[in-house]
């Protein structure tokens, strides 16, 4: 069973510690406060129903520091780590053997505590065996957070085909998909392979194509979003509704560049993300969808 470590979500704010740093966005800061709250409802309300897992499928270093005003702050694998309530086991995966070296120095003092296993590996070239690291009876949490649209579809179909995992990932409408989709799908070639891995399938194109001649861009991600969660429903994800994801924007200036996005197979996963995402960083009601 997991064992009380503190009274309270964890902080997101740390030390350096003089170990290799991730530069990001201040819009990093309001991405993980959503992330802890979810881990931390997650395991305070399953935690003596359930063996817990949680799996990390671009981990990082384990710290970060905000571009713009020095703070350094816990990446997602520590916020895991520092859970009130603790998962059973983690799983964290790094392809970058620097990246993964640092964090694992950092992860060195939990593993007398919890369960650990850390792989250097591309997710999507070691899915079956990210799977297997998951136990088999756990009701698991996969955190899925690329720089773009760098999960393969086929990853996360792997990951729901024979366990039971929420996912919490990043959809980047605006960092990546913006950006390149437009060109991929008009012109093909190489441009567009990487899309159809992550939508699961060629027909995106036209969906994303379609909806952008006849509304424009917002449209056209918001068409495009869907199919995704249409993709999900195909798993099994019955909780992927509209304007259930979070839109994090960059502070300065003010420009959407990703979805939140959350999905369960189950109705109490939907009821712990209505909680959690029902109230900014600040303690203001969020509007999450971005019209």
């Amino acid at each position: 069973m997991a064992r009380r470590t503190t009274k309270k979500a964890p902080n997101l704010t740390t030390t350096d510690d003089g170990l290799l740093l991730r530069e990001v966005g201040d819009w990093s800061t309001e991405k993980l406060h959503y992330v802890a709250r979810y881990m931390d409802i997650f395991t305070t309300s399953m935690r003596e129903k359930w063996v817990l897992a949680y799996a990390d499928l671009f981990a990082g270093p384990g710290k970060s520091r905000i571009r713009d005003t020095g703070e350094v702050i816990k990446g997602s694998p520590l916020l895991a780590l520092d859970l009130a309530y603790r998962f059973n086991k983690y799983v964290f995966v790094e392809a970058d053997s620097e990246l993964l070296k640092t964090l694992e120095e950092r992860i060195a003092p939990y593993r007398d505590k919890v369960e650990i296993k850390s792989k250097e590996a591309d997710c999507n070239a070691a899915a079956k065996t990210i799977v297997s690291l998951i136990p088999s009876d756990s009701l698991a949490l996969a955190f899925i957070d690329p720089e773009g649209c760098d999960i393969h579809f086929a990853t996360i179909k792997a990951l729901a085909a024979s366990r039971r995992v929420d996912l919490l990932m990043t959809f980047p409408m605006g960092m990546d998909v913006k950006r390149n989709v437009d060109e991929a799908a008009r012109y093909g070639g190489q441009d567009w392979t990487k899309y159809d891995y992550f939508f699961g399938s060629t027909t995106w194109r036209q969906t994303y194509l379609n909806a952008l001649s006849s509304r424009g861009w917002k449209f056209a991600i918001q068409k495009t979003m869907e199919f995704y969660k249409n993709q999900l429903k195909q798993l099994g994800y019955i909780q992927v509704e509209t304007s259930d994801e979070i839109v994090i924007k960059s502070t300065r200036p003010n420009v959407p560049l990703y979805y939140l996005l959350f999905a369960s197979k189950h109705p109490r996963g939907k009821d712990f993300w209505k909680k959690i995402s029902a109230r900014t960083p600040t303690g203001q009601p969020s509007f999450n969808f971005e019209s």
